[in-house]
This record gives C-alpha cells, structure tokens and sequence, in this order.
C-alpha cells in the first residue's frame, strides 16, 4: 500500500501548482462565505439599532465592523443603507462564487492531468510487452481497461475512446493512436 501512495503521489508531483490554487481558493471561498453573514450584522444595527441582542459588545470582531463600516452607513436613510450593504454583501457573493469556480477547475485540471499522467504509464508498459501477452490475455478484459473508465464523480457513466494500435512485424505493439484524430502517414512515419 505505502509503494502504491509512493508512486501515485510521484505522478501527481507535476500538479503541485495545481493542487495549492484549489487549496488556497478552496480556503479564500470559505473565508467569504462566513464574512457574508457576518456583514449583515451592521446592516441590522443601522436598521433596528443596538439594543438587546443587537448592542454593541467588546469582541475584535464587533469592533472592526463598527470601524470598518461606520463610514459606509454614517447618515444614510435606512433604504440607502440597505442599498450600500446590498452591493457590499453582492460583491462579497460574487467573489466567493468565483474563487469556488476556480477551486473547481483547478480540481478538475490536477484531476484529468493524473489520470492522463496514469494513462500514459500504462500505454507505454503495454508498448513494451510481447505478442504472447495478448494472446494470453482475453481481448474484452484489456479492452475494458485500455478503453472504458468510469468516472470518478459519477460512477454509472463511463466514458469511450477509440485505440488504435500499430503492431509491428515481430508482434510487438510499436505505436498506440488515441481518438480518431490520426492518418495512414501518421502510422507510417513510424
């Protein structure tokens, strides 16, 4: 098991940069998430005012809300003060929604990049077996683990690709061609 983790963790060593961008957007989008709630706190203290659970206390966070927001809703009508908080609590949102996208493609990018990474590995030790090795091997158990896989995510998909091997004269497999975006000339400049 610690050789199997070894080697994966090798083969996502060149997704490092990948990986910290989910981290760290990751972190920045859960950060916004909690500081959206926690700005409507001097919205309802300008609306309904600072009595009962709403009076001002001594905690850090009360006091940099207080500092930071008294200059937004000094003299404003409670309508201009909900419209001000509105586009600050918008803006928050949207920064938040963006750094969860970007968390997401950076997931998703480190994620094909491995499983492209694995793919490869395993193309290139097949290259290097002999033709006895196929003919030992039933055709629908290498078919199955060259040409579906399922997905990750959602395991009642799977998805296809279309292989296509070039054998040479002494049985080996030479070359392996994926989708269908190759031609004759490709297969014989070889």
């Amino acid at each position: 098991m610690r050789n199997e983790t070894t080697r994966l963790l090798a083969l996502a060593r060149p997704y490092r940069a990948l990986l910290a961008g989910a981290l760290v957007c990751s972190f920045i989008a859960s950060a916004l998430d909690g500081i959206t709630i926690v700005l409507l706190v001097p919205l309802l203290k300008h609306l309904f005012g600072t009595t009962g659970p709403l009076r001002t206390g001594a905690t850090p966070l009360e006091h940099w809300l207080s500092d930071t927001f008294a200059p937004l809703l000094a003299n404003t009508t409670p309508g201009e003060a909900v419209a001000r908080m509105a586009v600050v609590l918008g803006v928050g949102l949207l920064l938040k929604n963006l750094a969860e996208y970007l968390s997401s493609q950076f997931n998703t990018g480190m994620q094909e990049g491995l499983v492209a990474s694995l793919r490869r590995k395993l193309y290139d030790h097949l290259l290097q077996l002999d033709l006895g090795f196929f003919h030992r091997t039933r055709t629908g158990l290498l078919v199955t683990a060259l040409i579906n896989e399922t997905d990750a995510a959602d395991k009642t998909q799977i998805n296809h690709s279309l292989v296509t091997a070039v054998i040479a004269p002494d049985g080996k497999v030479t070359r392996l061609f994926t989708g269908g975006r190759w031609t004759p000339d490709d297969v014989l400049a070889e």
